[in-house]
């Protein structure tokens, strides 16, 4: 549309790129508005899982999900993971396009933190991928420094 303006003659092509620019961030703002608007709706509703205790339990083949304020328990096949992400605060595990588990590390003694991070890693193998461990290995196999003015 810009475009046709600028060929028009009604807008100079040098203002075209503003138009575009502005129009691109106009569009984001309302997409991030939206984002927000939902999550502000979530946390406002009454049955919200925001804030309660949730138990993680990993067994074998199956994990168990649950909320004891709620008295809910949920189990969940190992195999229906379709990907999960260590991060520095959390671990994603995505179910399908619709569900995901945010598991956070705050409160995790670091051999929970081990155990669940080698669970993953055996358990779904490429479809694991960890900052954490990425960023153990760039560190261990980044060359060293040399000191280029000798000893201070």
């Amino acid at each position: 549309m810009y475009l046709i303006l600028g060929q028009a003659g009604v807008i100079p092509y040098s203002h075209i790129i503003n138009f575009i620019v502005t129009a691109y961030l106009v569009f984001m703002l309302f997409q991030f508005g939206r984002v927000e608007l939902a999550i502000y709706r979530y946390s406002k509703q009454p049955n919200t899982i925001i804030g309660m205790d949730i138990i993680y339990s990993f067994y074998n083949n199956y994990f168990t999900i649950e909320i004891p304020s709620l008295k809910e328990k949920n189990n969940y096949g190992i195999e229906t993971i379709m990907e999960a992400v260590e991060i520095s605060s959390n671990f994603i595990l995505y179910m399908n396009q619709t569900q995901t588990f945010i598991i956070p590390k705050t409160g995790m003694s670091a051999e929970q933190l081990s155990f669940l991070r080698t669970y993953l890693l055996q358990n779904l193998k490429s479809r694991f991928s960890s900052t954490v461990i990425d960023r153990a290995n760039k560190a261990m196999n980044a060359p060293k420094k040399k000191n280029l003015f000798g000893k201070f």
